[in-house]
């Protein structure tokens, strides 16, 4: 399947493909759009674009286990302000 999308992408087709897969999604997509209970939930380039923000918009959840995991690997001022913890306290 993959491989067949490749060709067409090649010969400057687009191509609508239905997939919760995001290492299939990111082989072959230039960009992503998420539908969420029948809405457009966001448009992404995937050049610029990381597997948790996709998964957030298509769970409709910015704060997730993924996106917790994925902050506790990134330094804290390069973590989403959404992750962040208040220094408020």
């Amino acid at each position: 399947m993959l491989d067949l999308i490749e060709r067409l992408r090649e010969r400057g087709l687009g191509v609508i493909m239905i997939s919760h897969n995001m290492e299939d999604v990111r082989a072959v997509a230039d960009r992503v759009v998420v539908l969420r209970l029948g809405r457009n939930n966001g448009v992404f380039d995937v050049a610029s674009v990381s597997s948790q923000e996709i998964v957030a918009a298509i769970t409709g959840a910015a704060e997730n286990a993924v996106t917790r995991r994925a902050a506790r690997h990134v330094p804290a001022d390069q973590a989403p302000a959404s992750t962040r913890e208040s220094s408020d306290d």
